[in-house]
C-alpha cells in the first residue's frame, strides 16, 4: 500500500487514562477497529498521526507521531483488535508543545485518491474519519516538514493537559 495519515481522535482521553504498561501510541502501538487498515498497511510503511488540539480555541492541527510499522497483531480481546506495532528506533514522537498548526501542510496533501482536504479548523476531522493513504510526494512533504520538529522519546513525556 503506502504510508497513511491517521487522526487520533481520542488522544486527550486516552493519554489521561494511560499507564506505561497499556498498549497504545505512547509506546509505539496503534490500535484500530479497521480491519482494512490492518490488512493494507505493510511493514516499513509509516502511519503519520495527527491530533486536533482545541486549547486555545479555535484549535490547531499537530503532528504527534510517525509510527514506522514493524509488526501487526490481531488481538480480539481488545475493543480495537487490530494492533499495528511501530519500531521504537525508527518511529518518531513529535513534541506538540513546541510546534505550530499544520493546517497548511494538510491542505497540500493529495492522497492516493486525489481528494485533497479543503476544510479548515475542526472540520478537517471529517476528512480524516478514516485513514488516508498518502502519495510518495505526500510522504516526502511530511518528512520535510517534520525533519526540524522537536521530538521526545515517548509521548508520556508530554503532559496530558497539553493535548
Amino acid at each position: 500500500m503506502a504510508d497513511c495519515l491517521i487522526y487520533w481522535k481520542d488522544c486527550s482521553v486516552e493519554l489521561n487514562e494511560f499507564t506505561s504498561d497499556t498498549l497504545g501510541p505512547w509506546n509505539f502501538h496503534y490500535l484500530s477497529k479497521s480491519r482494512y487498515l490492518f490488512d493494507q498497511i505493510e511493514r516499513r510503511e509509516n502511519l503519520w498521526i495527527v491530533i486536533f488540539d482545541v486549547d486555545p480555541p479555535p484549535g490547531d492541527w499537530l503532528l504527534i507521531e510517525r509510527l514506522s510499522v514493524t509488526e501487526k497483531k490481531h488481538r480480539p480481546e481488545f475493543a480495537r483488535p487490530y494492533q499495528i506495532v511501530g519500531d521504537p528506533k525508527k518511529s518518531v514522537v513529535f513534541d506538540i508543545r513546541k510546534q505550530s498548526d499544520i493546517t497548511d501542510v494538510l491542505h497540500k496533501l493529495n492522497f492516493v485518491t486525489g481528494k485533497t482536504i479543503l476544510a479548515g479548523g475542526a472540520k478537517i476531522s471529517q476528512s480524516l474519519q478514516t485513514y488516508r493513504p498518502l502519495t510518495s510526494g505526500d510522504s516526502t512533504l511530511l518528512q520535510q516538514y517534520s525533519k526540524d520538529l522537536p521530538t521526545v522519546s515517548r509521548l508520556s513525556e508530554m503532559l496530558p493537559t497539553q493535548i
